[in-house]
Parts: structure tokens; C-alpha cells; sequence
């Protein structure tokens, strides 16, 4: 169990870590992108809804 968390954690980490550097080679802060793949998701999902 307490291996199953570690690693989970880890890949977390790593996540977190790949993200930061793709935001890096794209010059974005992660906020940023973040927020505009949050942008993204609701337009397509409220978009529809709404109209």
C-alpha cells in the first residue's frame, strides 16, 4: 500500500515537473496555461450547452 502511494506521489512529481517544462519552452507561465486550457474546456463544454 504504501508503495502503491509512493509511486503515485512520484508520478505526480513528474507530472507536475514535465508540465513546467513545457511551459518553460513555450515561454508561458503554468497559470497560464492552465487557465487557458481551462478557457478551452469551458467554451466547449458551455458553448453547446448554452446555445
Amino acid at each position: 500500500m504504501l508503495d502503491f502511494e509512493f509511486s503515485a506521489r512520484l508520478c505526480h512529481h513528474l507530472i507536475i515537473q514535465v508540465g513546467c517544462v513545457i511551459c518553460n519552452d513555450f515561454a508561458w507561465q503554468p497559470v497560464s496555461t492552465y487557465q487557458f486550457f481551462l478557457d478551452k474546456f469551458e467554451h466547449n463544454f458551455y458553448g453547446h450547452a448554452s446555445v
